[in-house]
Parts: C-alpha cells; structure tokens; sequence
C-alpha cells in the first residue's frame, strides 16, 4: 500500500501525493539463464574393416550439462559434424543444426571410417525446457583399430613386435595401446595376443 505524501519511482519521476489510499500491483519477469555445457571424450576400439561403431547414451551429455537453478537436459543440438566417419542418429545421418531429443540420444552412433584410427570430433550445444547453451561444447572421438598398437590404421608386423617388446619389459604402452593390444579382451597382454596379432596382421 502506498499511502498519502509525495513519492518518487525507479526513473526518479516525484509525483505529487495521493489523496486516498490506493492499491498497487507489480509484476516482476524473471528472467531465465542459459544452461552451460562442457567438452568429453568418447574412445573405442572396434574392427577396422568398416562395420566398427562407437555408441553414445543420454549421460554422455547429461554429465556435461549444467541447467539453470538445476534444470534438466532437454534436448541437444549438433553445431559441427565429425571431418572423418559418420555420425547416425538410427540409420540417418545426422545434419548440422540437427535438433535431438534427450530421449532419442542412445540412437547416436558414430561410424568410423576402415582401416582408420585416429582423433575427430563434433560440436554440440544443449537446451533445457527454455534456452539453449550460449556456447558449443566439443565432443572428441578417438578410436582405434583391434590389434593397431602403433596407430597407423593397420595391424602389421610392427604391431606384433611393439606387443612382444611390452610383454619382455622392453617398452611401455598407454592404456589405449594396452586395449588395442588385447586380441581376446581378457584383460591380459601375452602370447595368445601375439599369435592372434599375426594371424590378424597384414
């Protein structure tokens, strides 16, 4: 209630002051912050003859998706696609601008290129209910090849050698080279890896 007696508004307007009693509504709009997004890697080890494919799931994103006052995911968008392979939502490939539902991304797939290992990526921002992120977040696809310990895309003799120096102690292996070097994923690294390494090897 604003009672008798000159006042001033906001805009320093002074007005003169009000004979009677009077009631005064405001309405105040809240204004909505965008949500935020962040970059992740996704890596895979796959065949390299063409049929390998990387899988994603809602929690990929979710896990880097900052809300408003914790508003959930919604849906995302793809700014950038992959320079090398296929990225499919289902069987169709999957455009820039594309809009994806939350419920929808355990359809995303991305599809390397034969005979590749390497690093690619896309971009994508995300939306709760309302905003969609100012800026993009970068999603990193790094796969490699079943056997490619050495990274060149194939399984050679190199390949086979870099596995029998390891398991002699005579060099070192990232954890991606380890997976890679592991031909019946048992977890182990030894002589059944480096007969089925020569078997595969061109």
């Amino acid at each position: 209630m604003i009672d008798r007696g000159a006042f001033e508004d906001a805009e320093h307007n002074v007005y003169a002051g009000i004979q009677e009693t009077t009631a005064w509504s405001f309405t105040t709009e809240v204004q909505s912050a965008p949500p935020a997004v962040s970059d992740f890697t996704k890596f895979a080890i796959g065949s390299g003859d063409g049929s390998g494919k990387m899988m994603f799931a809602a929690k990929d994103f979710r896990d880097h998706f900052l809300g408003a006052n914790g508003s959930g995911m919604a849906r995302i968008r793809i700014v950038s696609l992959p320079d090398k392979g296929v990225l499919k939502l289902g069987s169709a490939a999957v455009l820039a601008g594309d809009e994806i539902d939350a419920v929808y991304l355990a359809d995303l797939v991305f599809y390397p290129p034969a005979q590749w290992t390497g690093k690619t990526s896309f971009t994508f921002q995300g939306s709760d209910h309302n905003l969609y992120s100012t800026a993009a977040a970068t999603v990193e696809l790094s796969w490699r090849v079943k056997g490619d310990i050495n990274g060149d895309g194939k399984i050679t003799n190199q390949d086979v050698i870099m596995l029998n120096n390891f398991i002699k102690n005579k060099i070192e292996l990232s954890d991606e080279q380890k997976r890679a070097a592991d031909m019946n994923n048992d977890g182990l690294l030894n002589a059944e890896d480096v007969k089925l390494l020569q078997e595969n090897s061109m």
